[in-house]
């Protein structure tokens, strides 16, 4: 199993009802890091966004509940 696969099944513990997979459950534990306040200075500073919803959503499509 990869590393990854070990990471998804522990962040399955730290589920809600809302969550539709892996992506929201780790979305919503590292927002309260950066999440909303490092979309904004990434778009700042390389005028693109970064990403993160689009990887959130392939995640759960990978890792879904």
């Amino acid at each position: 199993m990869s590393p990854f696969g070990v990471m998804a099944r522990t962040l399955k513990l730290f589920r809600t009802p809302d969550d539709k997979g892996v992506g929201d459950t780790l979305a919503r534990i590292v927002g309260p890091i950066g999440g909303d306040a490092y979309k904004v200075w990434f778009k700042e500073t390389f005028g693109r966004t970064c990403g993160c919803t689009e990887r959130q959503e392939k995640i759960n499509e990978q890792f879904p509940y």
